[in-house]
């Protein structure tokens, strides 16, 4: 690795990125991201929305678990299939 970078060469000559993958789960919806970490730059951005549970007293809000992951499985194939063994 060189000094003050984030590119690892790997046996084969190539180049490989430190990316990081984040997830982001709300009331409203989830989005999952991929990011280079030396650039900054967002190499990919996927979002499912969704509701909450329905017919709970006023001033409650309340969502499944399994919704969530279901977004989440959702994001993932929507992201470009060279970031998808990183999600």
């Amino acid at each position: 690795m060189q000094a003050g970078s984030l590119r690892y060469p790997n046996d084969l000559g190539t180049v490989l990125l430190m990316l990081c993958l984040g997830i982001d789960s709300e009331t409203k919806g989830t989005k999952t991201l991929v990011l280079d970490i030396e650039s900054g730059a967002v190499l990919a951005l996927a979002q499912e929305s969704y509701g909450t549970i329905e017919g709970l007293p006023p001033g409650n809000v309340d969502q499944d678990p399994q919704t969530w992951l279901d977004a989440r499985r959702k994001d993932r194939c929507r992201l470009p299939r060279k970031n998808r063994e990183t999600a």
